[in-house]
């Protein structure tokens, strides 16, 4: 994982630099931010990039540890997983499940399918090696069901994505879910949830109300506690305590955290144009604070 890491960092960095350099200046990025329920604009490059380099050290440990959850349940058969992964970006949560499955199943890459959807197109996406990868760059929003030819899903996925979606197409999934054709006796749900309190409970309201479509049209029961997730016992440690293959090359943290350098304009006039233009120096995820997530199990009552 570390190797991956560095060499997934690098690249990204290298093209960071080349388009902060090409662009008429970083504006946008001060934009960037999660707070109060709001999403970034990914369908801007630059801001893809700089969402890769603030978070996905940090999304594929959270990743890898979840997954290692739902593993260790041994709920779902793990020489038969299908993944659903909505809002998957370039599929940082697979990269997380890759990293768990290496070291639990043996052949999972022959044994494991994934899809993921999302309505950008990410750079970055790395199958690693597994032919069963799949990303479909798509609205979920046109789906009528969850059912799709060869592929019959154990295991929904929202990688830090479920409050992204806008209400009318969280309303269609809702009704794609509901006209599903579930014939999983088990399906698991997994949602990686945000930190901040108002998109936390945005998150928590979107999850429930998926967990209970399924309950209550398809007859499952969920195994879990509907009301509590999982988060970090020790948020203000570091990472790299709780995931050993966690790493941040510290040049490009140093770096991140005076992206206003690499402006053009900055460059240019030798200082800032306004006043909240330090806003896009931000340091990159590094601590525990941020783990949050929730896994439900559910078995259909035959």
């Amino acid at each position: 994982m570390k190797r991956f890491i560095k060499n997934k960092l690098e690249a990204v960095y290298s093209d960071f630099q080349i388009a902060a350099k090409e662009s008429d200046g970083l504006c946008e990025l001060k934009k960037f931010s999660f707070a109060g329920g709001a999403s970034p604009d990914y369908g801007n490059h630059l801001v893809r990039m700089y969402y890769m380099l603030k978070y996905f050290p940090a999304y594929l440990a959270e990743y890898y540890l979840m997954y290692q959850k739902l593993l260790n349940f041994n709920f779902l058969p793990h020489n038969d997983l299908d993944i659903l992964s909505i809002g998957c970006g370039c599929g940082i949560d697979y990269w997380g499940y890759h990293f768990i499955a290496k070291e639990q199943i043996n052949d999972f890459k022959t044994t494991t399918s994934y899809t993921g959807y999302d309505i950008n197109t990410w750079e970055y996406t790395d199958s690693l090696r597994n032919e069963k990868f799949r990303i479909i760059n798509d609205d979920i929003a046109k789906l009528d069901n969850l059912n799709s030819g060869d592929y019959d899903y154990n295991v929904i996925v929202f990688p830090k994505s479920i409050s992204d979606l806008h209400p009318e197409v969280f309303g269609k999934l809702v009704k794609a879910i509901e006209s599903t054709n579930f014939e999983r006796k088990r399906i698991a749900v997994v949602c990686s949830l945000m930190q901040d309190e108002q998109a936390l409970n945005y998150d928590w309201s979107r999850l429930k109300k998926i967990i209970t479509t399924i309950m209550a049209r398809h007859n499952y029961s969920c195994e879990d506690d509907l009301e509590k997730y999982i988060t970090a016992t020790n948020p203000d440690e570091g990472l790299v305590r709780v995931v050993n293959g966690f790493d941040y090359t510290l040049d490009i943290e140093n770096t991140i955290n005076s992206t206003l350098n690499l402006c053009p304009n900055f460059i240019e006039n030798g200082k800032s144009c306004k006043n909240d233009c330090t806003a896009m120096n931000r340091w990159p995820i590094l601590k525990q604070r941020y783990v949050n997530f929730a896994v439900r199990r559910l078995t259909r009552n035959d």
